[in-house]
């Protein structure tokens, strides 16, 4: 995991914010769906008392999972920066790299992988609908897309 990194309160907003001001969500577990892939939040509620939207950072080693999930509450845009990785949303599945940007409306199961040996797989991703992972419905779904033995 990234070293924790101290934000600092904007006084006044709108506000202006470095690449260096990520705060990393911790307590990420793999029963939720997380297995290594660190995940960051610039602007959400907490930090400047966002009440519709959530703009966050991810970065996947290879292997690197956010399994599948739903945002019952939010839709979900993803830029993707850096890397390669492999990105399921409904009934569509992509290889990704940086350039490609994604839709995910509200309910529509998705997840994405890490696939680069060299490189993380990063990106930006925004909720839109809701400034938090807890308010935009985060559920994780179990046992979709299960390899068949």
């Amino acid at each position: 995991m990234a070293s924790q990194v101290v934000i600092h309160l904007p006084k006044k907003l709108p506000a202006k914010f470095s690449m260096n001001d990520f705060k990393e969500w911790k307590n990420l577990k793999e029963e939720q769906g997380f297995h290594e892939v660190n995940i960051y939040s610039i602007i959400d509620d907490k930090t400047v008392g966002a009440q519709d939207g959530l703009l966050g950072f991810s970065s996947f080693t290879k292997g690197g999972t956010h399994k599948p999930h739903i945002h019952k509450f939010a839709e979900e845009y993803m830029i993707i920066t850096k890397g390669r990785g492999l990105v399921r949303a409904g009934d569509q599945e992509w290889e990704v790299k940086a350039g490609d940007i994604i839709y995910v409306p509200r309910n529509c199961v998705h997840s994405d992988i890490g696939l680069d040996d060299k490189e993380p797989y990063e990106g930006w991703f925004i909720y839109a609908g809701a400034p938090s992972l807890k308010k935009s419905g985060y559920v994780p779904m179990k046992n979709m897309w299960a390899k068949k033995t």
